[in-house]
């Protein structure tokens, strides 16, 4: 008898009946489903012997991910996930936290691996998965640290890095990967001695967010962003509060206020929401209003062909997370979001079915495992809800 993997509620399908998705085009539909499909096959077929992809339990727990997001009833694809299952499971250390060849990227590889147990919800694996949280837990600085102790009123607190011998200060990239995750099984620690600690993570992870974020810090729920009135508060998000190389990269200049960009601006639009932080609520707004100046697929807006494929990742979870359809941008057009993902994710892809960065290499999007992974997630976030 064929067993099925209980998924959870992965998609951010956060849309109920009164918010439907966007009915794409027949045509398109159907071209997006047969690219799907090749885009599994072609990863089925690079699945080591091991339960690896890559060589990389986080490679792994991100290609898992991709393929339970599409057909997860094939039986194929049920052996190839249970193989890539045993395959992180052994990647666990004491500890808690996941790790593989990459030792400074200690979050990045729990969060992901924790993300695909998510998935796969198995009662065995629930062990296992509060160890892997604790650790992200204990990663966020806070007044309690045991290696870096933070008061509240530092532009770091609440925030989390690669936890591991490399960098300690946080990034908003490593933290959206450790708050996706925590989101993705806080019912683990519901109803257990745990719950008000996991309750403050969130509370902290907001004042994190308020760091990375270009908005004033007394702004209201009236304010929007005017970046012609005050370039300096454009409601996006940035990699960290000290971090300026997206402006040296662009302007030869490490000095400076640094530079909003897309990859970072999804990436803290979606952990807001996570937090539970209201969709219409100013900090929100502000980060949807900048994706209306700067909306793109063909790029990584802001930085262009570096991390584009984690941009388009990002930028799907963003949106389905916040719920919207139709984005009405400020220059006054109208953009239908999952019909303009599936299509530059078509135009993309190549014949053989796989994906990846041509332009460049950097954040590993080399690797067409990874970046075939980034881009199967953000294409079925696409066609949630579309009808048959």
């Amino acid at each position: 008898m064929k067993k099925t993997f209980p998924l959870l509620f992965f998609c951010f399908v956060f849309a109920t009946a009164a918010r439907a998705a966007e009915q794409i085009d027949q045509s398109l539909l159907r071209e997006a489903r047969a690219g799907a499909r090749r885009g599994s096959r072609w990863l089925l077929e690079r699945q080591a012997d091991s339960g690896a992809w890559s060589g990389e339990p986080s490679i792994a727990a991100l290609v898992m991910q991709a393929l339970l997001h599409g057909d997860a009833a094939s039986e194929e694809i049920q052996n190839a996930v249970a193989r890539g299952r045993e395959y992180i499971l052994q990647a666990q250390r004491p500890d808690g936290a996941f790790a593989g060849n990459y030792q400074d990227y200690v979050n990045y590889t729990t969060s992901a691996c924790l993300a695909a147990l998510a998935m796969l919800d198995r009662p065995e694996d629930q062990e296992a998965m509060r160890r892997a949280r604790r650790f992200l837990l204990e990663l966020q600085l806070r007044e309690e640290h045991a290696a870096h102790p933070t008061e509240p009123d530092s532009p770091f607190y609440g925030g989390i890095g690669y936890g591991s011998g490399g960098p300690t200060v946080p990034d908003l990239s490593n933290t959206q990967f450790a708050l996706e995750a925590l989101y993705l099984t806080e019912h683990l620690d519901r109803d257990t001695p745990q719950a008000e600690a996991a309750r403050a993570t969130w509370v902290r992870a907001i004042s994190y967010l308020q760091s990375v974020q270009h908005v004033p810090e007394d702004a209201d729920s009236a304010w929007r962003p005017d970046p012609e009135q005050a370039p300096e508060y454009d409601g996006g998000f940035i990699y960290r509060p000290d971090q300026c190389r997206v402006r040296e990269k662009l302007t030869g200049e490490f000095e400076g206020q640094p530079i909003s960009y897309g990859a970072t601006t999804m990436g803290g639009l979606k952990s807001l929401i996570f937090a539970e932080v209201d969709r219409e609520d100013h900090r929100v707004q502000a980060a949807v209003d900048w994706l209306k100046r700067n909306y793109t697929l063909e790029e990584n807006p802001v930085i262009g062909a570096e991390a584009h494929y984690y941009y388009l990742w990002t930028f799907a979870k963003a949106m389905q997370a916040y719920g919207q359809e139709v984005l009405d941008l400020a220059d006054g057009e109208t953009r239908h979001w999952r019909s303009d993902l599936v299509r530059k994710l078509l135009e993309l892809q190549q014949s053989d079915g796989h994906w990846v960065n041509e332009e460049s290499g950097r954040y590993m999007e080399s690797i067409p495992e990874l970046t075939t992974a980034y881009a199967m997630i953000a294409m079925q976030i696409a066609l949630a809800g579309q009808a048959p």
